[in-house]
């Protein structure tokens, strides 16, 4: 292996899982072997981020995979000394969009910048997604540069974003940043009061904008007059409601909310004077969580988290859950024709497998594994539990015992989740 090019030393390794050694303490605590993965949008190319740990180098290697010959060929290696990437997504079917954060220090104080690079996958070639000359229309250049407000599907040549920087406050702008030549960077809604997010409509126009000033929020609309409040409320108060995005009607906003003390998802259409909320989905025990699931078909939102409301969509992670019953599916990505999808299945002790269906040729095929060392051989199932609290709240939990061991005298690790206003799973 030692003429081997880097690329083809990791791939060597990192795609069945390995039982035939024990598990150590560094194999439990690692990062995964591979970190993130993303299919383009004509689904054409996989590209993810891989760990890589050789006695001569150390980092994450991006890599891209065609899912049509089978050919990959390594895009980008980083050290994480000088960055560590975050993320990976599509900006196009030619460029991937690299979210990454720096080190760096200001006023002598250490802060963490981040960013956003590009790699056109033909050449390989690695830039900023913002120009340095833009910059110099900035009043200062804020530390947190990476949140993308709309990729922009029908138009090849841009994505926006949103960041501080323009005025003395914290306020933010929406930027068209370009992605080809063809392209040009430039702000099309400039920064308003404290309006720290925005989020654009189905026409991908700028539409909503959240206001924070100290603990009290504001929803606007932005409307051919100007601003129109829609909700205004304290932070963690019962009346919050919290933007998650339009559908594919150009009015009709999906918002969270609560339903009987729980978060929930609601529909509002923004024509009704009154803002009637309609309720579309719940769960009766817990909070609703997880990002909206959007149909790249008909680009309305069909579900949230695992759960769909769709019955497309529904019936087919149902017809998944029938041939892999012992796994838990997320649909991570799909083709924007519907046809090609990602798919993230675990379980107690399957710590993640990445797999890729083609649904014109009925095929799934596992592409990588999330940690190539955990077999599930090796790894125990965790058992739900629950107690009475001291005030009587019944408290759920998760119990893991070590392979053949008994609940008497073990040494016990536990890990409280941050609260209390969230929860692990």
């Amino acid at each position: 292996m030692k003429n081997c090019s880097l690329f083809l030393c990791v791939l060597l390794s990192f795609f069945s899982h390995s039982a035939e050694q024990k598990l150590t303490y560094q194999d439990i605590v690692s990062v995964p072997d591979v970190v993130d993965i993303a299919l383009s949008p004509d689904g054409n190319h996989i590209a993810y981020s891989m760990r890589l740990e050789t006695k001569t180098h150390q980092g994450i290697l991006v890599l891209l995979h065609n899912s049509e010959t089978g050919e990959g060929k390594q895009l980008a290696f980083s050290d994480n000394e000088k960055y560590v990437i975050t993320n990976i997504l599509w900006g196009n079917n030619k460029k991937i969009i690299i979210k990454a954060k720096f080190p760096a220090s200001r006023y002598g104080t250490p802060t963490t910048e981040t960013r956003l690079l590009t790699i056109d996958i033909n050449t390989g070639k690695m830039n900023s997604l913002l120009p340095r000359s833009f910059f110099k229309k900035m009043h200062y250049v804020p530390n947190i540069l990476s949140t993308i407000v709309d990729i922009l599907p029908e138009d090849d040549d841009h994505i926006l974003l949103s960041f501080a920087g323009f005025n003395d406050g914290i306020a933010h702008a929406v930027v068209k940043a370009k992605l080809t030549d063809k392209g040009r960077t430039r702000v099309i809604q400039k920064p308003k009061k404290n309006i720290i997010d925005w989020t654009t409509d189905a026409k991908h126009n700028v539409r909503i904008g959240i206001d924070r000033d100290e603990t009290t929020y504001t929803i606007y609309e932005k409307t051919e007059d100007g601003f129109r409040k829609l909700w205004r409320f304290e932070a963690f108060s019962k009346e919050q409601v919290w933007p998650r995005g339009f559908g594919a009607d150009n009015n009709v906003l999906y918002v969270e909310a609560l339903y009987q003390g729980k978060d929930a998802i609601y529909k509002v259409d923004l024509t009704d004077p009154k803002l009637e909320k309609e309720l579309v989905f719940h769960h009766e025990s817990y909070d609703v969580s997880g990002g909206l699931r959007r149909s790249k078909e008909t680009n309305e939102f069909v579900g949230v988290g695992y759960h769909y409301w769709d019955k497309k969509y529904k019936n087919f992670i149902e017809s998944i859950d029938n041939a892999m019953p012992d796994t838990d599916n997320l649909l991570l990505d799909k083709s924007k024709d519907g046809n090609k999808y990602v798919l993230f299945s675990s379980s107690d002790n399957e710590s993640g497998m990445y797999l890729i269906g083609d649904r014109k040729k009925k095929v799934l095929d596992i592409f990588a594994y999330k940690y190539e060392k955990l077999a599930p051989e090796l790894l125990s199932k965790k058992e739900h539990i629950s107690y009475q609290a001291r005030d009587d709240l019944t408290i759920e939990g998760y119990l893991t015992l070590p392979r053949g061991g008994k609940k008497e005298q073990l040494p016990t690790i536990i890990f409280p989740h941050g609260g209390p206003i969230s929860y692990d799973g």
